[in-house]
């Protein structure tokens, strides 16, 4: 397990998920692996199992800007909405680069999980933001509003009704 390649330990992880109530302590220990990958396979078996001690883990890996299986991530994640404990989110979200910051608007919108984001960061993404940084931004201000963006945000409608061509 310290020492093997990943494609050998999600081999392992899925054997171990098979004999959950002797393994879980391994399967614990396997959250920790540097492995990005061998961290979500253990999330998935240890989801499977109702034991929800991955999610510190997948929220670390979540607001890294290169995060392995974004997607099963995010599922996982949402999926656990209830379980997620709001200083750990927040921690992840306070951590992350642009990208990272994205998923978790996103993440929360879906969920409906708290987060808090200020309308300075707001502002921000609005100017600045790449296009999926600007669709989350702009729903998070219709879902939750937030004082102060309007500003933002009147431009970026003007600049869409420009961008549009004419229908005739």
């Amino acid at each position: 397990l310290e020492n093997g390649a990943t494609v050998e330990k999600l081999r392992l992880i899925r054997t171990l998920g098979r004999n959950f109530d002797t393994c879980s302590d391994i399967l614990l220990d396997l959250l920790r692996d540097p492995e990005g990958e061998v961290a979500v396979a253990t999330a998935e078996v240890l989801q499977e199992n109702r034991n929800f001690d991955w999610t510190p883990r997948l929220i670390e890996l979540f607001a890294m800007e290169d995060v392995p299986r974004q997607a099963r991530v995010f599922e996982l994640l949402a999926s656990a909405y209830a379980r997620l404990q709001p200083a750990d989110l927040q921690a992840g979200y306070d951590r992350a680069g642009p990208r990272a910051r994205t998923r978790f608007l996103q993440l929360s919108l879906h969920a409906n999980l708290a987060l808090g984001v200020s309308a300075g960061e707001l502002r921000s993404i609005l100017r600045h933001g790449d296009p999926a940084a600007r669709r989350a931004a702009l729903s998070w201000v219709r879902e939750r509003g937030t004082a102060g963006t309007t500003h933002e945000i009147e431009p970026l409608l003007r600049q869409q009704r420009i961008d549009q061509p004419r229908r005739h």
